[in-house]
């Protein structure tokens, strides 16, 4: 389906694209039967609500333990350190590294889209994980408010760019997120190529050196937002962060320079 609409998409209208993958969602959403699973994730016993056909494709199996968790553990990464988990969906990954990376510390969860964010918290009650703080705004590069656009894996919408039934979301900055909940030790990112944009503004929580994982998103859609992967990189590397990356989401090896920073989408951990 997904290599058909690649064929399609070039020979229809912009705006009539946009339209027919709004009411494509819509229609999915009021058809989905929404359920409660338990599932393995890395290692832990969590129930999880399906409310829509994106978590039912993520969430509705086992989990390996994620990659990075495994790496911070193997680095030393303190049990009671405070996480920031910026992105946060719909919680699973915050619940696993609630349980499973800081299980005597604090993780702060901050999601932009309403509906994943109040599914969020509807799993992290259901699970009774008491150490995630949920918050709803989208991470960005000033605190007011901008939209993203009306899918179920939203992104923000530059100004200027015309996007049918695009939703206002408040924006908080990382340094806002730290002003709130204290210096973080780890700040974990995924926000769907705004990391650039993010991460430019985040100058205190930058300077107070936590460590860093960040999904990078390629530069196709980083480059929407002005930016390529190794700007995000070189945000790191200016700074003296050692980083390493991995290409396939199962190992993380050191960087051997800039020149070798990937060009597609792939996971960085800078650590200070």
């Amino acid at each position: 389906m997904r290599a058909l609409a690649k064929l399609v998409k070039p020979l229809v209208p912009d705006g009539l694209w946009q339209r027919a993958r709004y009411w494509d969602t819509q229609r999915r959403m009021r058809r989905f039967a929404a359920r409660e699973v338990t599932h393995d994730y890395g290692g832990h016993a969590l129930r999880v609500r399906i409310a829509d056909p994106t978590a039912a494709l993520w969430y509705d199996s086992d989990w390996t333990d994620l990659a990075e968790l495994e790496f911070l553990r193997a680095h030393g990464f303190p049990c009671d350190g405070r996480v920031f988990d910026l992105g946060a969906h719909q919680g699973v990954v915050a619940m696993m590294i609630a349980r499973g990376l800081v299980p005597d510390g604090r993780v702060v969860a901050v999601e932009g889209i309403r509906h994943n964010y109040v599914t969020g918290r509807h799993n992290i009650a259901a699970n009774g994980v008491t150490n995630v703080t949920y918050e709803h705004a989208m991470v960005g590069e000033a605190n007011s408010v901008m939209e993203i656009t009306p899918e179920l894996n939203a992104r923000a919408v530059m100004p200027g760019e015309r996007i049918y039934r695009a939703e206002p979301v408040a924006v908080v900055t990382v340094d806002a997120v730290m002003h709130r909940h204290g210096r973080p030790d780890l700040v974990f990112m995924d926000i769907e190529g705004y990391e650039i944009r993010a991460l430019a503004a985040a100058t205190e929580t930058l300077a107070a050196r936590p460590w860093w994982s960040v999904e990078v998103h390629g530069d196709e859609m980083i480059g929407v937002y002005g930016g390529t992967n190794r700007d995000v990189a070189r945000l790191f590397l200016d700074r003296g962060y050692a980083l390493h990356v991995s290409r396939d989401e199962t190992r993380f090896e050191p960087l051997g320079g800039l020149a070798a920073f990937p060009t597609e989408r792939c996971h960085l951990i800078a650590v200070p």
